[in-house]
């Protein structure tokens, strides 16, 4: 099929090419004897051939079918190109109807267009010029895609590769009568005369649409490694999942490094349109295939001036970023701030993201962090924080000095809902926290500070296991409590299955299951009833469920659960 295909291109292009020398002889002409230089004899002729339909049919047994289908070329080589105007139909299912398609052999160009204004015959479209599919068209080239759609077309192309690549090679030895090779440019573009909208169906009857505003999609000529260059005048991002992007001007230098110079815009309803499109990609991904630990490399390099994000239940919930760019999987974001979005609020800047194995994210500083609109930093973290995702579902947090102030218990939310239901607490990953230096202060309750914090959370089946390790602790509670020891090491077991919801953000009320904990070197241990008269080495604390029991300096103390 293939070296059929290739022989009906080359009697296609040289009908008509020679004189009867055997020279070529061009396209046109003046006519003879006359001053007007417009008047122009033309030697080429048009062959314009309509057929009903084309059918594709994959390896795996997909049936692509293009409907109102016409052949056209010219005997002087400056055209041969395959125009669809029927829809394009697969296994039965409509995926354009409204929308026509050329490929264009000779400057190797696949254009989108709606269908124009034409003269119908007899049920078939008939073009009289080339010139109408690069006029402006006011509606829009439709594409619709189901999640079923997409894995059909995705295997069978996948199944054919191999033979493709056969053919591309054959067509590369191929040469023609001049010596020339036969086959076609690998400069191949694609653009589109006004809006062109994707539709993308998934899951649940979950859409996501795409509409793009006269893209165009093409490899630099000048570029000997052959970037992709893009552009396109908007782009719009739809969803009935409850979310809108509006993107502005996209173009591409010559290296293939995308650019959008003006911020991009979002309105979303909620935050569950995130959990939508992480099914969506999801389901895509599971088609498409790859390992588990794919790097996702951008092969571009990426610069946008930033983008903002709002939601519409509230007009202070939003995110917004500036200066962003990227190359492979290096990703730098400029500045970062997060107004009570899921209840937290932050302000960082200097933030760099890698991709790769494991996935890390380093914030060089952050001036605010707040929780249900209660702020905890008394000063920026100056010297970074590191974020690491590690095999295994292990998020590695690390920083050198957190300077953090307590709120007052009356700007804290408070209060149990008696009338709540007890709920699931899910933890996707283990969480591993060290920092250097933890200070604490409250002007109504005191401070501490603390060196050298190891903590661990690691989920279970039902519960969750926290361990707690301290170099040195220095607490003061005002009026009430003064301590300074050595060294910490603490567990706790917590039941997270069943868990009462509270009024505000968090994990509300935890089942305390167990816990130990072994205090060293107490030096200093005061209270508004006393304190010590010497150090006390070690100091055991465990809890078993029923009671707490304290061991120190071979002293045993036992106490009932009502111990306060």
């Amino acid at each position: 099929q293939i070296a059929g295909l290739n022989r009906l291109q080359q009697v296609l292009l040289l009908v008509g090419h020679e004189d009867a020398n055997g020279s070529p002889h061009p396209a046109e002409k003046k006519s003879q004897g006359s001053d007007n230089s417009s008047c122009i004899t033309s030697t080429k002729s048009i062959f314009y051939l309509p057929f009903h339909s084309l059918e594709v049919v994959l390896e795996n047994t997909t049936n692509l079918r293009l409907t109102g289908c016409s052949v056209r070329y010219s005997t002087d080589r400056s055209e041969l190109s395959l125009d669809c105007s029927g829809g394009v139909w697969l296994d039965g299912e409509p995926i354009s109807k409204d929308g026509r398609w050329v490929l264009d052999l000779v400057s190797c160009e696949l254009l989108l267009d709606s269908l124009p204004c034409q003269e119908e015959h007899e049920g078939e479209l008939f073009y009289s010029t080339r010139s109408d599919v690069s006029q402006p068209i006011a509606q829009t080239f439709q594409l619709n895609l189901s999640l079923d759609m997409f894995q059909k077309v995705y295997c069978g192309i996948l199944a054919i590769m191999p033979q493709c690549s056969e053919a591309k090679v054959i067509a590369e030895q191929t040469m023609d009568q001049y010596g020339q090779p036969t086959s076609l440019s690998s400069l191949w573009s694609m653009k589109a005369n006004g809006p062109v909208a994707i539709r993308f169906t998934g899951n649940n009857n979950t859409w996501v649409e795409i509409v793009a505003d006269s893209p165009q999609l093409g490899q630099a000529p000048s570029v000997s490694k052959g970037a992709i260059v893009f552009e396109c005048k908007s782009t719009e991002v739809n969803s009935n999942a409850g979310f809108v992007i509006h993107i502005p001007h996209i173009s591409s230098d010559h290296d293939g490094n995308l650019r959008v110079a003006h911020r991009i815009a979002a309105s979303v309803d909620s935050m569950d349109i995130f959990n939508v499109l992480q099914d969506i990609a999801s389901d895509i991904k599971n088609i498409i295939g790859g390992e588990p630990s794919s790097t996702g490399s951008i092969p571009v390099g990426i610069s946008l001036a930033g983008f903002d994000v709002s939601f519409k239940d509230s007009q202070l919930r939003t995110i917004n970023a500036s200066h962003i760019s990227g190359f492979g999987t290096e990703w730098s974001i400029g500045l970062l701030q997060v107004n009570d979005v899921g209840g937290v609020g932050l302000d960082a800047s200097s933030l760099q993201v890698t991709l790769g194995t494991p996935k890390r994210l380093f914030v060089q500083k952050i001036t605010r962090i707040a929780y249900n609109r209660v702020d905890y930093l008394s000063a920026p973290i100056m010297d970074g924080i590191t974020f690491v995702l590690e095999e295994g579902d292990v998020l590695s947090v690390s920083c050198k000095d957190i300077y953090m102030k307590l709120p007052d218990q009356a700007s804290v939310p408070q209060g149990v809902d008696n009338n709540s239901q007890e709920q699931v607490l899910s933890f996707p990953m283990s969480l591993h926290f060290t920092v250097e230096l933890l200070r604490a202060e409250s002007i109504a309750t005191g401070s501490f500070i603390v060196n050298g914090v190891d903590f661990w959370a690691r989920p279970a089946a039902d519960s969750l296991m926290v361990d707690l390790n301290i170099k040195s602790t220095r607490a003061r509670v005002k009026d009430k409590l003064e301590l300074s020891c050595g060294k910490i090491d603490s567990s706790v077991e917590v039941l997270t299955a069943a868990c009462r919801d509270t009024n505000s953000s968090g994990l509300g009320q935890l089942s305390l299951l167990s816990a130990s904990m072994t205090v060293h070197d107490i030096v200093n241990f005061s209270t508004f009833a006393g304190q010590l008269s010497k150090p006390l080495d070690v100091v055991d604390i465990a809890y078993g469920g029923e009671a707490i029991t304290i061991k120190c300096n071979k002293v045993l103390v036992c106490t009932t659960s009502a111990f306060n």
